[in-house]
Parts: structure tokens; C-alpha cells; sequence
């Protein structure tokens, strides 16, 4: 699959990760992806922030069919594509990482302590306009 190349593009792979959490038929694929990330871009949203996985995110025009059509097993290759277009790395943080349990308790279940390849879970940090 061919990676975002500009903001716009991770805008709307946002936007359709949305739409599958509210979506019964694809909400399990979205949950896992949350669930097993390593790296996200955390969007200020409502009273708190919400998580997207470079993995799923990184990629223009994703689905849920193109994902596993590609395997897309990891975000890594997707990391400095999304650290070019947002202008800094990704970071532990404390914060965000009590903001992330905080999320996965609202999407009903505990968040892992560890990405699945069992590195600590980094965040860019953005807001976006609704």
C-alpha cells in the first residue's frame, strides 16, 4: 500500500476509523487495532483525546479490505512518514498515556501496558478543527 503523503490523507483515514468504532460489523477490527498499537496520533477531541494507530493510519485510502488484504502487520514504515508530515517524532508521555487508558475504558476494554510488539506506546500530539 502506498503511504499518506500529506495531512488531508491521514484526515480521512481519521475519519474512517471513526465511522467503523460506531459500525457493529467493523467495530471489532477497530478495537483491535487500538487495542494492539504501539504508536498513535492522539487527536484532542470533545473533554479528551482519542487514539489512532500509525499502522492503520499511515496508509492513503486505508480500509478495513485493504488492511488485511496487505497484511499490514505494523505502523513502523509508517512512523517517519507521519513524524515528516507532523513535524516531530512521536513521544512516551505520561499523560497521554494515562489519556489512552482513559479511552479504551470508554471503548470498553483495559488497555495494554505495551504496544503488541511489546515496545511502550509513543503519541504525536494534535488538534484538529471539527
Amino acid at each position: 500500500m502506498e503511504h499518506i503523503k500529506k495531512l488531508s490523507d491521514m484526515i480521512d483515514n481519521i475519519a474512517i476509523l471513526d465511522q467503523y468504532l460506531q459500525d457493529p460489523a467493523k467495530q471489532d477490527f477497530a478495537l483491535k487495532l487500538i487495542k494492539e498499537g504501539t504508536c498513535f496520533v492522539a487527536v484532542k477531541k470533545d473533554q479528551g483525546y482519542r487514539f489512532y494507530p500509525s499502522r492503520y493510519i499511515g496508509f492513503k485510502d486505508n480500509s478495513d479490505d485493504a488492511y488485511i488484504k496487505y497484511n499490514i502487520e505494523e505502523g513502523k514504515d509508517a512512523s517517519p512518514i507521519i513524524s515528516q508530515i507532523l513535524r516531530h517524532n512521536p513521544k512516551a508521555s505520561q499523560d497521554m498515556e494515562t489519556a489512552y487508558k482513559v479511552y479504551c475504558e470508554t471503548l470498553g476494554f483495559v488497555a495494554n501496558e505495551k504496544g503488541n510488539d511489546g515496545a511502550e506506546h509513543k503519541y504525536w500530539i494534535i488538534g484538529l478543527e471539527e
